[in-house]
């Protein structure tokens, strides 16, 4: 796979970024913001693991370019905690916890566009 494939992961200096955990979550969010329409004119930052979140958004905040909004999304915390604490990501995507007409889809899609529109 050639990086120009995943450079769209990568975009963590924009002046708007989420911070997400991996390429999964990566792909998992985009798809997700596709499917619903949400405006995605901010950068997606593949940070590769929850540590390094937290590594990266210390980064931002101590760098003299800080962008003006910084999502943070540490997916399985997020959805896992929906019906089976300590489930990764892509068994709460299995479990279809990202079907659009569910409450928690609703309510992510409500927290990614008051965030970033």
């Amino acid at each position: 796979m050639s990086s120009k494939s995943t450079d769209w992961m990568k975009r963590c200096g924009e002046k708007s970024v989420l911070l997400l955990e991996g390429k999964s979550d990566c792909n998992i969010v985009k798809k997700f913001c596709e499917d619903n329409k949400i405006n995605t004119q901010f950068g997606f930052c593949n940070c590769e693991n929850d540590n390094q979140v937290l590594s990266k958004l210390n980064a931002l905040l101590q760098g003299s370019n800080q962008p003006e909004i910084i999502g943070i999304a540490i997916m399985h915390t997020y959805f896992a905690w929906q019906d089976s604490p300590s489930d990764p990501l892509h068994s709460a995507i299995n479990k279809i916890a990202l079907d659009n007409n569910k409450k928690i889809a609703k309510t992510f899609k409500a927290w990614l566009v008051q965030l970033f529109n």
